[in-house]
Parts: structure tokens; sequence; C-alpha cells
């Protein structure tokens, strides 16, 4: 934990949120498995299950993951978009750091002709 904050508080808490935000679609994914399952083997056996009259038994279920699906997606979704800021930021203060170093030879170079004219001054006196 320590090392994030050397990258300061805006990063801090989108990584965090990064971190949040895949937990949740981990566990909502758990949550989804096993009815995915039986999704999955209900249309191979019937590709028009869904207009047969369901139990309610199974209604609550699919209900349930429904709204684990959307959670899933939803967080999924949010932890990319976070992902893609932190990269962004990333890049764009490797960017900035890439910009002053190469202006680091000209500020040598200029910092050494500085040093040389001195040295020639000083041995003219």
């Amino acid at each position: 934990m320590a090392g994030w904050m050397l990258r300061g508080r805006y990063q801090f808490w989108l990584d965090m949120f990064l971190i949040a935000s895949y937990t949740i679609c981990f566990i909502t994914n758990l949550v989804c498995t096993p009815l995915d399952d039986v999704l999955t083997s209900s249309f191979l056996r019937s590709p028009e299950w869904y207009k047969w009259t369901l139990g309610e038994e199974f209604q609550a279920k699919f209900t349930q993951w429904r709204t684990a699906h959307i959670m899933r997606s939803l967080f999924g979704l949010f932890g990319f978009v976070c992902c893609c800021c932190s990269s962004w930021s990333t890049s764009l203060q490797m960017g900035d750091q890439l910009a002053r170093d190469s202006q680091l030879p000209q500020q040598c170079s200029q910092q050494a002709a500085q040093r040389h004219l001195r040295e020639v001054v000083w041995e003219a006196r």
C-alpha cells in the first residue's frame, strides 16, 4: 500500500476503485456461474426453453442471476475504464518524463559550453 502513496491521491483512489470493481465482478461471477451452466444446458437441449412456463423457484433464481449479471457487466466495464484511466495517467507521466529527458542533452551541452567559456576566460587572465 505504501507504494501507491508515491503516485498521488488520484492514482491511489483510481487503483482502489479498480481493485474493488474487479473484486465485485469476481464475486458476482461466482454467483452467476451455476445458473449460467443451467441456462447453457437448457438452451442446448431446447433452444426455445424461455417460451415455457417456468416455476417460481427458477424465476427467483433467474431474477437473481439477471441482477448479478448486470452488476458483473457494469463493474467489469467500470474496472476496464479505471484501468484505461490508470494507464493513460501513467502514459502522460512517462511522456512528461521523456520530454524532460529529451531536453537534458541540450541543457548539458549549454552547461558544458558555459563551463568551457569560464575556463577560457580564466586562462586569458
